[in-house]
């Protein structure tokens, strides 16, 4: 479907400064918002906006080591592993400590207008007609608007420069205008009824965000790479709703919702649900149910991830009703940089699927890195069995647990009874001491070996054949506790095996009785 909006060409403007404030979030405040008042007068027709961070002697006041020894304390890293990841430590905390606040603009009607990311360095504007990448397009209200200063921590302190400017000089009459395509989202706009493998990414981010690219050149680089399906996830920005060009690969509408304790994925969302930086884990549960009313599914993000706050919590095994979450973030980013956390995930992935919560895991690029081949090509990837490469039928077949991440193998995990077969992310119910099959197949392989898991552990670790197919059978019985089985598979590396892929579980639940 396409809509026509029209937009004015360009024209000379003399910029009038209107607003200026210094603004200091301190390390005492109760509260992690600020909201600004801004006035706006009458006529102005264009806004420019830009934030200027004061907070250059914040990185030498953090104790650097004891953070990084917090970050890489689990029993699998020893002081070679550490190594290699030291340097990048520092840089990546840098980064979070210069980067861990946003402004929220709401015009003087309260409608939201868009958000400032500390990744931005030029102006950037709003206009009746044409705005700045993930700025809404409207009239310039004369009243007050208001600016959201939220920041991700309470332990840094940070002071922002906030300049705006308004043009007031845009003839009444206006300017000549022409006619541009603007393409709508449709749900089911690319389904296709063959049940196949799609390879997406589930978490990137555009210049909307912490992104390199416009919405439509990220997209563009996926699909000319060979993505089949792409979830955009910009940072407390609303869900995309059009684009200035139809693609051929498939958009998962999303969101990337940031507190102090943690992220969240919101994925499949139609409407924008505003971030609150004071929420607590107490409440999410309510945005949990709209982002399910909404028809969308619910994840939590890098649960490990560097902290630029000492002593803050992130998502922890008591830390939120897990029943209720969709996904959870196993692998983000790069294995060699981030693998600590990684790790670290998995552990607490595995807790919860031994509480009974049925949680997959994914992986997401989700990084400020470029979206450019070779990056792409070293991020891993999220292999999803659906029946088609509409919106709806991607977010289905997550809600199955039919995927699973991999930068390299392909994985096939099934279970046979005489009850009944699973498929990755299926649930077999049996009767207590029936037999069944595990059979797992990798492919696609070289120099590597596989790890099964499962609620008891490690039930077996092996090298994969280089050569052809690996294909495994096992024969177990059901007992009187629900059992999974989830798959692993390392690359092997000095000092550090890589991680080339992850399966999803596939369980087996006793039955009391059968008819």
């Amino acid at each position: 479907m396409n809509e026509f909006i029209q937009q004015p060409l360009y024209y000379t403007m003399i910029w009038t400064s209107i607003f200026k404030d210094l603004q200091q979030i301190s390390p005492d405040d109760q509260s992690f918002v600020k909201k600004i008042p801004a006035p706006i007068p009458k006529g102005v027709k264009r806004l420019r906006l830009q934030c200027r961070p004061r907070s250059e002697s914040i990185f030498a006041e953090v104790d650097i080591e004891s953070r990084f020894q917090e970050y890489i304390d689990h029993p699998w890293v020893d002081e070679a592993k550490s190594q290699i990841i030291r340097e990048n430590f520092r840089e990546s905390f840098s980064r979070k400590i210069h980067k861990n606040w946003s402004l929220l603009v709401f015009d003087n009607e309260g409608r939201f207008r868009g958000r400032w990311d500390p990744s931005f360095s030029d102006w950037k504007e709003i206009g009746e007609y044409e705005s700045s990448c993930g700025f809404e397009d409207g009239l310039i209200g004369e009243g007050v608007w208001h600016f959201h200063l939220s920041t991700t921590t309470k332990k840094v302190s940070t002071q922002i420069q906030i300049d705006i400017e308004a043009a007031l000089d845009v003839p009444e009459n206006g300017a000549s205008c022409y006619k541009k395509p603007l393409h709508l989202f449709e749900a089911d706009a690319n389904a296709d009824n063959q049940l196949a493998w799609r390879l997406g990414e589930l978490h990137e981010h555009s210049l909307r965000s912490a992104g390199r690219f416009t919405p439509e050149d990220t997209l563009s680089i996926y699909q000319e790479i060979g993505y089949n399906f792409l979830a955009l996830t910009d940072h407390d920005a609303p869900p995309l709703k059009a684009l200035q060009r139809s693609f051929s690969i498939a958009v998962l509408r999303g969101q990337e919702i940031r507190w102090p304790f943690g992220h969240a994925l919101l994925l499949g969302m139609r409407d924008w649900m505003p971030p609150n930086a004071d929420e607590n884990p107490d409440h999410v549960g309510e945005l949990i149910h709209e982002t399910h009313v909404q028809g969308g599914l619910f994840g939590i993000l890098h649960p490990f991830a560097i902290q630029a706050g000492k002593g803050e919590s992130l998502w922890t095994i008591d830390s939120l009703n897990w029943g209720k979450v969709d996904l959870l973030e196993i692998w983000s980013g790069s294995w060699r940089q981030r693998f600590p956390e990684i790790l670290k995930s998995f552990d607490l992935w595995d807790k919860l699927l031994n509480r009974g919560h049925h949680i997959f895991g994914f992986c997401g690029k989700g990084s400020g890195e470029p979206a450019n081949a070779e990056i792409l090509e070293q991020s891993p990837k999220t292999a999803v069995l659906s029946e088609g490469l509409s919106e709806g039928s991607l977010l289905s077949a997550l809600k199955l647990g039919h995927f699973y991440a991999t930068c390299e193998p392909a994985i096939s995990l099934h279970i046979e009874s005489d009850y009944g077969e699973a498929f990755m992310g299926d649930e077999l119910h049996l009767p207590a001491n029936k037999p069944f099959v595990l059979y797992i197949t990798i492919s696609q392989l070289d120099g590597a070996y596989l790890r099964i898991k499962t609620n008891q552990g490690i039930y077996c670790e092996m090298p994969a054949s280089s050569k052809k197919e690996t294909q495994l059978k096992f024969y177990e019985r059901a007992g009187n506790e629900p059992r999974w089985f989830r798959v692993e598979i390392y690359r092997y590396g000095r000092p550090v095996d890589d991680l080339l892929a992850f399966s999803n579980p596939i369980f087996v639940r006793p039955l009391s009785s059968v008819q």
